[in-house]
């Protein structure tokens, strides 16, 4: 079966599609959401309509990076990773032996769950001596470290080499105490 939409000339079927039938897909939607995750999602206005049936809950997703938090996912904006976890700690069937698994540690943002490597990010950030210093030829004082931003170039630098005993005009392999 092929569900269609055909709207009056002069209307775009973008918004059709996103300021009728989505309207009312995601109010269905939200009335399973918790009320703490509903303030946290834009919500479109209740449609103008006679009648829509048959239409199931939906969730649109923009193309665009979101805040820079690495450990938010669309599951856990909309909280169905709370229930997931719980599902899988309670309805999993257990080996003889085995202990119980808590919903917590099926969180990658607990110290149960999240992986011993990256954390529960994603991602492992390893730093060189390369990445530190691209350069080294070149002074402290004339920026040889990379990982520095320009701000801490005056006094704060000053400052923190000379409390450590080192002296800003060695070049950083070359670095010992004075």
């Amino acid at each position: 079966m092929l569900d269609s939409a055909c709207p009056r000339t002069g209307v775009r079927p973008p918004s059709l599609a996103f300021g009728t039938l989505y309207a009312e897909s995601q109010r269905r939607y939200l009335e399973s959401v918790a009320p703490c995750a509903r303030r946290l999602i834009d919500q479109a206005g209740v449609p103008d309509v006679d009648s829509i049936e048959g239409l199931p809950p939906a969730v649109a997703l923009q193309q665009q990076r979101g805040g820079g938090n690495a450990r938010s996912t669309v599951a856990s904006v909309t909280t169905l990773s709370n229930l997931v976890r719980m599902l899988y700690s309670r309805a999993g069937w257990y080996p003889p032996g085995q202990p119980m698994l808590y919903a917590e540690d099926f969180s990658s943002n607990t110290a149960q769950g999240a992986c011993p490597t990256c954390h529960g990010i994603g991602r492992v950030y390893e730093v060189t001596e390369e990445q530190m210093v691209p350069d080294p030829s070149l002074t402290i004082r004339e920026r040889a470290i990379a990982s520095w931003p320009p701000a801490w170039q005056g006094q704060n630098q000053r400052d923190i080499l000379v409390s450590m005993g080192y002296e800003r005009s060695a070049r950083p392999s070359r670095c010992t105490p004075a």
